[in-house]
C-alpha cells in the first residue's frame, strides 16, 4: 500500500464506473483526428506537451467527473471540436460453479503520472499491481519509464500503448 500511496503522490487520478472501449478526438489538443480503441491496461506515453494529461481530462469530463475549460484545448478557431468515447454499458459476467454472476462494477481507473516518484524497479512493481486490480487502467506515463513500459506491455497481452506526440 505505501507503494501505491507513493506512487499517486501528487498525480492527478479518476475512477469511472464503466469500461472504455474507444476515444476519437477532432480538433482537440495536439490532433486534428486522433481514434484509439482500449485494452485492459492502456499506457499513454509521449513527451512532455504532448497532450497525455489532456487526454485524462476529457476522459473524466465527459464522464462527468472533472469540470474544466474546454476552449484551453481545442484548437483554436475551430468550432468543430467533438469528442466521442464508446463505453460499456453491460455488466462483465463471472462464472462460479457453472452459474453466471454479474460483476457489480465495472471500473476504470485513470491515472495521470502514477509512479513519478519511483525508480525503475519500484515503478514496475507497481505496474503489477495497477495490474492486479480488478479494473481497467489508463495510466499516462514520463518518457522515463518508456523503456519499463515496452518491457512490461511485452509480457501481457492485455497491455496497450498509446503513443501521442509523434
Amino acid at each position: 500500500m505505501n507503494k501505491l500511496k507513493r506512487a499517486l503522490e501528487g498525480s492527478l487520478y479518476f475512477i469511472i464506473e464503466k469500461e472504455l472501449l474507444d476515444m476519437s478526438l477532432n480538433k482537440f489538443i495536439n490532433f486534428d483526428k486522433f481514434y484509439t480503441d482500449f485494452d485492459r491496461i492502456n499506457f499513454v506515453i509521449g513527451p512532455n506537451g504532448s497532450g497525455k494529461t489532456n487526454f485524462l481530462k476529457i476522459i473524466a469530463f465527459e464522464e462527468n467527473i472533472f469540470k474544466m475549460e474546454l476552449k484551453n484545448i481545442i484548437k483554436k478557431d475551430e468550432e468543430h471540436a467533438s469528442v466521442r468515447i464508446k463505453t460499456s454499458i453491460d455488466c462483465k459476467k463471472h462464472f462460479f460453479r457453472g452459474k453466471t454472476y454479474p460483476e457489480a462494477y465495472t471500473r476504470c481507473i485513470l491515472i495521470d503520472d502514477g509512479g513519478a516518484y519511483l525508480d525503475k524497479e519500484a515503478y514496475f512493481s507497481f505496474l503489477h499491481f495497477l495490474r492486479s486490480l480488478n479494473a481497467q487502467i489508463i495510466l499516462t506515463a514520463s518518457c522515463i519509464y518508456s523503456d519499463v513500459i515496452e518491457t512490461f506491455s511485452e509480457l501481457f497481452e492485455d497491455c496497450k500503448i498509446i503513443r501521442l506526440g509523434g
